[in-house]
């Protein structure tokens, strides 16, 4: 496996950006495939569409994790050398995407267990003033999430990345737990330890208590649409399949009498014949 060496060292974005041939969303696993197998196999413009399609990706997931921080163009580089270096290994168990972000997951994770965690505390504010409610929902919303990183800073790895993921990207336990190859009920674990961790940290702090709740209630709402969605669709297929099971059984019994009929009338025929 061959790799041009500002690719091992630095991806080239100006290179990227030089080639002429549109971009192509890849449709499924097939094409996946035979991307991964081109990156491996040393083809220059592969490599660069394999950038290019997904280094937005790569970024959201490590911005999530991690917050806004100075070092993330050196850990999306980080993720990409270690994606083309893994390459090789891609046999399409899972769509590259998702695979993609295991590894920028683990790279997500080294650099937090390499700092190490840092003990934070917050201030009791007071309550925030009120305002317009669009500016005040973004403001609240803004210092919140600046405060809930800083505090994130003192939470163990594992259950910071898999709060980060679910809680403030929005992303389904399943869909966490295939990204840092744990089950369900592991990362529900993690999940839960971070977020009592972050409530008893930030108990006097209406800011961060206020967009903790947000989430949860968001959360709670989709559940419960998705549960009803679900329902109705259930219902919907059991009336489906009962008409189909009706109309099946009156032909049967539309057969059943047609044939029973025309039994008693060759009957009758042949008795009328017989006298």
């Amino acid at each position: 496996m061959t790799f041009p060496d500002d690719l091992l060292t630095k991806v080239d974005v100006s290179a990227a950006d030089s080639i002429s041939e549109p971009e192509v969303a890849l449709d499924g696993p097939e094409d996946d495939m035979r991307l991964a197998a081109a990156c491996a196999s040393g083809d220059r413009a592969a490599q660069l569409r394999l950038f290019r399609t997904y280094r937005a990706r790569v970024h959201a997931t490590l911005y999530r994790v991690l917050g806004s921080n100075n070092e993330i163009e050196d850990l999306i580089q980080e993720a990409f050398l270690q994606v083309f270096r893994s390459l090789h290994s891609y046999r399409g168990d899972a769509r590259l995407a998702t695979w993609m972000s295991r590894i920028t997951t683990r790279v997500a994770y080294a650099h937090i267990s390499r700092r190490g965690p840092s003990s934070v505390t917050l201030d009791a504010v007071a309550e925030p003033a009120s305002v317009t409610a669009d500016v005040a929902q973004q403001a609240t919303a803004r210092e919140a999430l600046r405060r809930l990183y800083d505090l994130l800073e003192g939470v163990e790895a594992k259950h910071r990345i898999a709060f980060a993921l679910h809680v403030i990207d929005g992303r389904p336990i399943r869909e966490v737990a295939e990204m840092m190859e744990a089950s369900p009920t592991a990362t529900k674990m993690r999940i839960w330890r971070a977020r009592k961790e972050i409530v008893k940290k930030a108990a006097n702090d209406p800011w961060l208590v206020r967009f903790v709740s947000s989430k949860s209630t968001e959360r709670s709402s989709q559940k419960s649409t998705e549960r009803s969605s679900q329902k109705s669709t259930d219902r919907s297929s059991q009336k489906s399949t009962a008409r189909s099971s009706q109309k099946s059984t009156e032909r049967s019994s539309q057969k059943s009498t047609a044939r029973s009929s025309q039994k008693s009338t060759v009957r009758s025929s042949q008795k009328e014949a017989g006298r």
